[in-house]
């Protein structure tokens, strides 16, 4: 019986870890669709970040005010309000967090190329390659959303963003 007793309880634990994935995921592939992580969109004060995120875990000032919220960074104006999401998963193991409210606040792997394409194509979206920022750098954009993606050579996700640069004022 405590054989049995262990494996239900292993097998709980390893669904709880396979449904934080899941949810986890979902938040970025939905971010990608819609330009929305969670209820975080741009245009959002501070006070409404606040109030949803509480604070956050660091803040640069630069010519932007940025907030980090563990792999979440908002960028917002001197008025406070939120021109730029960014989510960077580490660079050297693929894993991200996305705090509560957002995500689960655990590591989780972050979803790769392959994943966002099937998953917008299932939407009937597909993702377009721009030269944005940098001569000869090209990011995958999602027409609509206009949220933008970084994948290494391997396929796997270096940084999800949507910005304003007319909400920034930088």
């Amino acid at each position: 019986m405590a054989t049995n007793c262990r494996k239900s309880l292993e097998q709980w634990e390893l669904m709880q870890s396979e449904a934080r994935v899941v949810r986890d995921a979902t938040v970025l592939l939905e971010f990608a669709r819609t330009g929305q992580l969670g209820f975080l969109a741009l245009g959002a004060s501070a006070q409404e970040v606040e109030d949803g995120m509480g604070k956050p875990s660091g803040v640069a000032d630069s010519a932007a005010r940025m907030a980090a919220y563990s792999d979440v960074q908002l960028g917002q104006s001197p008025s406070g309000i939120v021109g730029l999401i960014s989510v960077e998963p580490d660079p050297f193991t693929g894993l991200l967090v996305l705090p509560p409210p957002l995500g689960s606040g655990m590591q989780t792997p972050a979803p790769g190329l392959e994943v966002f394409r099937a998953y917008l194509g299932r939407q009937g979206l597909g993702l377009e390659s721009r030269e944005l920022y940098t001569p000869g750098e090209f990011w995958w954009v999602v027409p609509g959303s206009e949220v933008s993606m970084a994948f290494d050579e391997q396929g796997e996700l270096q940084t999800i963003a949507s910005s304003d640069r007319d909400l920034l004022a930088w």
